[in-house]
């Protein structure tokens, strides 16, 4: 958060009280993007446990088990656990990133817009200084997005090339695909994939959209734009 004394503001701008309005309507819509992440995350969990549990109960019930089918679905069972927790742990990082854009968002328009630039007391030396600390703690955000989307994409493939694994498995123990467990595996494990893609689609249209979140789209107008109002 920027740290530069505040005085009280002698005069605003109309264009630094929409800019403001702007950024509180995006923390409003951010909010939003959260809550659908939260339901699309529900629903993703969902399937990854359902073909947990398919692929237990194809180890105990499945006709023709032989000791080779239970050795692959063993090891088919330790890759999808690896995958699921990947998961989560990436659903986390979307939340964490989520919420600091958050916070950004609040910051720009409370603290670095009304407080500091638009505040007449405040130096214009001073106002330089607190864009670019604000720009400095945007630059972990970036790194952190990128990140983040690198990650969705690793998840994505992993996912993909389980998918694969498991028809080969299907196909080098003889299974048909008509029994109504693999049959039901093979089915979600195609669809909790294109959960995860069209989950990332929504979230590259959302307000806090990777890699470029509210606060790097906010550092850019405040290096740019910002920039050239301070020396007016």
């Amino acid at each position: 958060m920027v740290t530069a004394v505040v005085k009280p503001a002698h005069r605003h701008s109309s264009s630094g009280n929409n800019a403001a309005g702007h950024f509180s309507r995006q923390t409003e819509e951010i909010a939003k993007d959260i809550s659908s992440l939260a339901q699309n995350a529900a629903a993703i969990d969902e399937s990854f446990e359902f073909v947990l549990r398919r692929m237990e109960k194809c180890k105990t019930q499945h006709p023709g088990m032989t000791k080779k089918l239970r050795e692959d679905l063993d090891l088919l069972v330790d890759e999808w656990k690896k995958n699921h927790n990947m998961y989560r742990e990436q659903l986390w990082k979307s939340y964490d990133l989520a919420c600091k854009a958050s916070v950004a968002a609040e910051d720009f328009a409370d603290v670095l817009l009304r407080g500091v630039l638009l505040n007449s007391d405040i130096t214009l030396q001073e106002k330089q200084d607190a864009v670019a600390d604000y720009c400095k703690k945007v630059d972990s955000d970036i790194l952190g997005a990128a990140e983040l989307v690198d990650g969705f994409k690793q998840l994505l493939y992993q996912v993909e090339s389980f998918k694969e694994q498991w028809k080969d498995v299907v196909r080098q123990n003889d299974i048909s695909l008509s029994t109504g467990q693999i049959k039901a595996i093979d089915k979600e494990i195609v669809t909790l994939r294109n959960k995860i893609e069209s989950s990332q689609t929504t979230r590259a249209r959302s307000p806090y959209r990777l890699p470029r979140t509210p606060s790097v789209s906010y550092a850019r107008f405040a290096q740019d734009g910002l920039s050239r109002m301070l020396q007016n």
